[in-house]
């Protein structure tokens, strides 16, 4: 368990006394330092086998997030050569990071909102302690769509070729405090401003249940163009 990573299951610790589950994490809360040190006598933590639904995703986030932080240098090519192997071209990293992200979406390349988060927890550094602690103590509702809506916008982002971590942990951080607040503070930025709005119109609340591609296929905007190109490419390697 690490502190203040996102929860894809509820968590139960086990009570030998009477022999009873307890209940103290629901999905998409946390864990805080204290907390994790209070309950460590109960040796183990307990989640129901639905995790195993989202054991998939998690191991996809982890994988893109060794591509986002492989360093060619740690790699050489062989004994004492002295070589290194070079860094994939940009669009080659991009291609392979939308590979591993493909099984994440469903038929009719859909996808959910819970799915997205969980997936987009594993890439990125957790969001700063106290930004998760105070949105989650003032309005649980409006936290979960700022988790739910700025992971939808760094997915997104990757489909699109951001693919510098230090780059999705910003994004992530500001698309999470707008998404809570009500902001958009991205408009000095022409395609992150279109990236922020197209993601908050397709994903209007923490009742959206369904994110639909072709939500772009038909829109205007320079950033729902680009985005039908690389969703095209999901669908491409979808069928094979």
């Amino acid at each position: 368990m690490r502190p203040y990573a996102l929860m894809p299951a509820p968590v139960y610790v086990y009570l030998r006394r009477n022999g009873k589950f307890l209940s103290v994490k629901a999905p998409m809360d946390f864990f805080t330092p204290e907390e994790l040190e209070r309950y460590r006598g109960y040796v183990n933590f307990f989640m129901p086998r639905t995790v195993d639904r989202v054991a998939s995703l998690r191991e996809a986030g982890r994988r893109v997030r060794g591509l986002l932080l492989w360093d060619p240098s740690d790699r050489p090519v062989g004994p004492d050569s002295g070589r290194t192997r070079m860094a994939p071209a940009p669009y080659e990293l991009a291609d392979a990071i939308i590979r591993i992200m493909v099984p994440a979406w469903k038929r009719e390349t859909r996808i959910n909102p819970f799915s997205v988060t969980v997936l987009v927890d594993e890439i990125c550094d957790v969001l700063p302690a106290e930004l998760l602690l105070k949105c989650r103590d003032e309005n649980v509702a409006r936290f979960e769509t700022a988790l739910f809506r700025s992971s939808w916008m760094v997915f997104l982002a990757l489909h699109l070729g951001f693919c510098e971590l230090r780059f999705l942990n910003r994004l992530r951080e500001r698309a999470f405090l707008a998404g809570f607040e009500g902001a958009n503070p991205f408009v000095a930025h022409a395609e992150l401003d279109e990236l922020y709005q197209l993601a908050s119109l397709s994903l209007e609340s923490d009742e959206t249940t369904v994110l639909d591609a072709s939500f772009f296929d038909d829109r205007p905007e320079r950033v729902s163009q680009k985005l039908r190109f690389r969703l095209d490419r999901v669908r491409a390697v979808s069928n094979g």
